[in-house]
């Protein structure tokens, strides 16, 4: 089963430019390949996909979410709430901590030994803002915009139920 964020990622490709976090893409896709007709299917042709796209090869790591959320949250205010408690509090599966105590540097730091380990604890509105950062560019670009419009600037966005994928 593929995390939440490995699939959010499928639809954006990375700028040509060196970036802090990268990925290893595989190219997936069969236009025209029909969708099945299976009697527990919610969609229109399931399985279909027509159209071309990239996916991730591996699952994003705590590392790279932290990357992520230093360049979009240095005060560490987590105002969009894209850090959850539990990344830190679970022993076993979190990975990453928050340092508000910190005055200078970075404010979420990785668990040793949870680098390349897949994060945990985020939801589809923080892939979303996640992967609007990846088309961005990385760096401090917007969260809000990009392959996905979110609306209101607050954690769940005033048209949650309604975001689709930009055209481009």
């Amino acid at each position: 089963m593929r995390s939440l964020l490995q699939l959010a990622t499928l639809l954006v490709a990375l700028p040509a430019s060196a970036s802090a976090v990268e990925f290893e893409w595989v190219y997936v896709g069969d236009p025209g390949n029909p969708g099945d007709v299976i009697s527990n299917c919610y969609f229109p042709d399931c399985g279909s996909v027509p159209y071309e796209f990239a996916i991730s090869k591996y699952e994003v790591t705590n590392a790279q979410y932290a990357a992520f959320l230093n360049a979009v949250d240095a005060s560490g205010s987590n105002t969009l709430e894209l850090y959850s408690a539990d990344m830190g509090a679970d022993a076993l599966v979190g990975g990453i901590r928050l340092d508000t105590g910190n005055p200078a540097g970075a404010k979420y730091s990785v668990k040793a030994g949870f680098a390349n380990k897949p994060v945990v604890y985020v939801s589809l509105y923080d892939t979303l803002r996640f992967v609007n950062w990846l088309n961005n560019g990385q760096g401090t670009s917007s969260t809000e915009t990009g392959a996905y419009t979110l609306l209101g600037n607050t954690p769940t966005p005033s048209n949650g139920p309604s975001i689709v994928r930009n055209l481009g």
